[in-house]
């Protein structure tokens, strides 16, 4: 299969597992990606490469810099990209399904709760890229 010819995606979560499944379901949709383990790598690389990421998945909860002061930084940046990227939170926790709305403080366009389904994660990003 090739590559959708859209920018990349940038994943960024802690759990060696999630990073798997979320990148054999990029690889199964046919999105490039790029993932990393953490908030402050995934702030990192998007001040490197700021036209390289069309969307962000990012884990809610990572140590270190967790996915809400990561998003943060990024909303932050000085330049667009990376400020505007779009950013979709993705995480376990109830208190931040996507049935509540506390992710517009946070600078995040849009939540999503593990587990991350195919179908969920093909319509989302269709939404955005």
């Amino acid at each position: 299969m090739t590559k959708t010819a859209v920018r990349k995606i940038l994943v960024a979560d802690d759990d060696p597992d999630t990073r798997f499944m979320m990148s054999e379901f990029l690889d199964c949709l046919g999105f490039d990606h790029e993932v990393v383990p953490d908030g402050h790598d995934c702030v990192e690389e998007l001040r490197r490469n700021p036209f390289t990421y069309a969307l962000v998945l990012m884990d809610i909860h990572m140590p270190g810099i967790s996915g809400i002061e990561a998003s943060k930084m990024v909303r932050r940046a000085e330049e667009d990209p990376p400020s505007g990227i779009p950013i979709v939170g993705v995480t376990a926790d109830f208190a931040y399904s996507e049935h509540d709305n506390p992710q517009k403080a946070f600078g995040i366009n849009r939540m999503m709760s593990k587990p991350v389904k195919l179908s969920q994660l093909n319509e989302t990003i269709q939404d955005f890229v």
